[in-house]
């Protein structure tokens, strides 16, 4: 028999989730400049192919779990902005997922993320 659990009160927890893709992302875009500063300002679409994607949970309810998921395709819109100043380049962007996933319980998510980077050009 379980113990007494109130939802109030989060349990300790540690969840690691391990995703692998390989991306194509054919995009858009026009260049301009601001100064000695040149800015990409793209829109595309990623086509996303997940080569390996795993979660582990550990929770005092579960114990341990460990799920392998398999390879499957997402598609995401992204939007990009990109800053370049001589050989330093810093890029912002924006992917939303159009690829509904099955999340349990009748419910489904997608992906959604924030990038950033910061990068050296070669000329």
């Amino acid at each position: 028999e379980l113990p007494y659990y109130d939802p109030a009160i989060p349990l300790p927890s540690q969840t690691i989730l391990t995703n692998s893709f390989v991306t194509v992302n054919p995009f858009i875009g026009h260049q301009f400049s601001v100064g000695s500063i040149l800015i990409d300002a793209v829109a595309g679409l990623d086509w996303a192919y997940c080569t390996k994607s795993y979660v582990d949970i550990k929770t005092v309810w579960l114990g341990f779990v460990n799920e392998k998921i398999k390879g499957s395709v997402d598609w995401r819109t992204r939007v990009q902005l990109n800053a370049s100043y001589k050989h330093l380049v810093l890029l912002v962007g924006y992917s939303r997922g159009i690829t509904k996933f099955d999340a349990g319980f009748n419910k489904h998510v997608s992906t959604n993320f924030l990038r950033m980077g910061v990068g050296f050009r070669i000329d």
